[in-house]
C-alpha cells in the first residue's frame, strides 16, 4: 500500500470545515425542500393527465349527439305507429323456433365431423388425395 504524504498548509482551518458543515447542512435542506415541490409537482400531473383534454370531451360530446339523433329518429319511428307489438305467445313460439333449429345445427355439426373424420380416415391410406382441396369442397 503507498501513501502520499500530506502536506499539514494543505489540511482546512477549524473554520473553514465548519462553514463547509454548514454549507453542507443548507444544501441538504434545500435538496430536501426541491424533493418534496417535485414530489408535489408529479402529483399535480398525474391528476392533470388523468382529466380528459378539451378536444377529448368535444369529440365525445359530437358521438354523443350523433347517437341522440339516431336514437331519436328510431323514437320517432315507433312514435308513428310503423312498428308491430309483438305479443308475449309470438315471442315464446320464437324462441322455441330458434332453439330447435339451433339443436338441429349443433347435430348436424357434429355429424359432419364424424363424417369428416371418415374421410379422413379413407384418404390417409390412399395417395395422391389432398385433404385441403377435399376440405374446401366438402365444407358446409
Amino acid at each position: 500500500m503507498y501513501h502520499t504524504p500530506q502536506d499539514p498548509s494543505s489540511a482546512p482551518s477549524p473554520e473553514t470545515l465548519a462553514a463547509i458543515r454548514t454549507s453542507t447542512a443548507e444544501l441538504q435542506s434545500a435538496t430536501s425542500t426541491l424533493q418534496s415541490e417535485i414530489r408535489e409537482l408529479k402529483s399535480q400531473l398525474a391528476s392533470l393527465t388523468a382529466h380528459k383534454t378539451t378536444a377529448q370531451m368535444r369529440e365525445e360530446i359530437e358521438k354523443l349527439e350523433c347517437e341522440k339523433s339516431g336514437l331519436l329518429e328510431r323514437l320517432d319511428a315507433l312514435r308513428a305507429g310503423g312498428v308491430q307489438l309483438v305479443s308475449f305467445d309470438e315471442r315464446k313460439r320464437v324462441a322455441g323456433l330458434v332453439d330447435r333449429w339451433s339443436a338441429v345445427c349443433r347435430r348436424r355439426r357434429e355429424v359432419w365431423k364424424d363424417v369428416w373424420a371418415v374421410v379422413v380416415d379413407m384418404a390417409a391410406g390412399m395417395e395422391g388425395v389432398d385433404l385441403e382441396e377435399l376440405k374446401v369442397c366438402y365444407q358446409c
